[in-house]
């Protein structure tokens, strides 16, 4: 059952870190994996790379460079039994992808995503995230091309929690979205997005909606 009673306590706690019960530890091993993580998101880059280069002579390839402010925000931590949710500030974040076509309709390709530090609503502390993904860009809808779908899946490569000691691990980052591609290659989007770590003995997972502007860039 969750415990909200005192939250600071609570990030206290991870601050200094305290030991997971078993039922915690299996949820971490099968959460973050550390090095599983990592060796998944390097194996969906690399067959983004490797498709990258097959489709490269036969679909149109770009960049977009976006903006995001996060209109709504959770840091949920857990560990030793308790559990509390955190909401936060309105926070930004910038995003690069690089992506090809390999179908009229569909688009893979990479991205990186730095979260800018985002102040907690009742806590003085800060999170600020760098995750590393692949992601699938879809314009499914034959009479409106300009509606697209996309989501990422990846890992957080760095995190930082004001109030924690130590270092962070890095588990799995995903994100869903919808936007519009308009005139001149600007778009504009909303995404929902999951960032999950561990640190001082808990789990940290903060999760966001943004909306997004951007460009694409041909090349």
């Amino acid at each position: 059952m969750a415990d909200t009673r005192d939250s600071k306590s609570l990030v206290a706690h991870a601050a200094c870190g305290f030991k997971s019960r078993p039922r915690h530890q299996v949820k971490l091993n099968l959460s973050y994996g550390g090095i599983k993580v990592r060796k998944l998101g390097l194996a969906l880059l690399a067959v983004a790379v490797m498709a990258g280069a097959s489709f490269a002579a036969q679909g149109s390839q770009f960049v977009n460079v976006r903006a995001s402010a996060g209109i709504t925000g959770d840091l949920n931590i857990s560990g030793q039994g308790q559990s509390l949710d955190e909401s936060t500030r309105v926070g930004f974040s910038v995003a690069g992808e690089y992506l090809f076509g390999i179908h009229e309709m569909f688009s893979i390709g990479a991205g990186i995503e730095y979260v800018f530090p985002t102040k907690l609503d009742d806590h003085d502390s800060r999170i600020s995230y760098l995750p590393i993904y692949f992601t699938v860009k879809a314009n499914p809808i034959a009479t409106r091309p300009e509606v697209f779908f996309q989501a990422n899946i990846g890992w957080v490569a760095s995190a930082n929690f004001t109030n924690t000691s130590g270092s962070q691990t890095g588990g799995l980052y995903w994100a869903i979205g919808a936007g519009y591609e308009f005139a001149e290659n600007w778009l504009a989007g909303i995404m929902y997005s999951s960032y999950a770590t561990r640190a001082g003995g808990a789990d940290f997972t903060f999760t966001r909606v943004g909306i997004n502007v951007g460009h694409r860039f041909r090349i």
